[in-house]
């Protein structure tokens, strides 16, 4: 794999492949897909720990592009999650929102509780408010809310949208479907 510079207020070396944040964000996403089939949820936690530690003693200049991997990581481990207990469970669709001023818009095929207890663990920011909504088809169901949502998405599946427009929004589509 070639090593390549972040372009960040500092010039690379000559002839030496670089790449703006945005463009190593994309970069991440790319390799995120192809090694999420084969890589476990204690790989993924590992990578977590790993990136907290780089991330304290950076110098705080690389904020987004950790804040990008950490998204990307912590979606992963929720999507092997569900793929682990999806047998027998209740789906549906949950919002949480943070003291950040992030939506988490996601679904889930397993206990709730347990859900939300991995992405308090896994996201810095603190949880404000949340709620659950049982329903049939909850991949659907979310899909359609991060499509309503696009212009306001931040990262992944978390978005900078009033809450009780969220929420209002996925009580009609849920409701819709019944």
């Amino acid at each position: 794999m070639t090593k390549l510079t972040v372009i960040n207020n500092a010039l690379p070396a000559e002839g030496q492949p670089t790449m703006t944040s945005l463009e190593m964000v994309d970069y991440i996403n790319a390799v995120a897909g192809k090694a999420s089939e084969s890589v476990t949820v204690e790989q993924l936690e590992c990578c977590l720990h790993l990136l907290e530690s780089a991330r304290k003693i950076s110098s705080g200049s690389y904020h987004h592009l950790y804040k990008a991997v950490y998204c990307h990581i912590t979606s992963l481990i929720g999507s092997k999650l569900t793929e682990l207990n999806s047998v027998d469970c209740e789906g549906g669709i949950y919002l949480i929102e943070f003291n950040d001023g992030n939506i988490k818009i996601g679904m889930t095929q397993t206990n709730f509780a347990e859900r939300l207890r991995v992405i308090k663990n896994q996201t810095a920011a603190s949880v404000i408010q949340y709620d659950f909504m049982q329903c049939e088809h909850p991949s659907a169901i979310e899909t359609l809310l991060h499509r309503r949502f696009a212009n306001l998405r931040g990262n992944g599946e978390f978005f900078y949208a009033d809450y009780e427009a969220v929420k209002n929004e996925a009580l009609m589509l849920i409701n819709r479907q019944n």
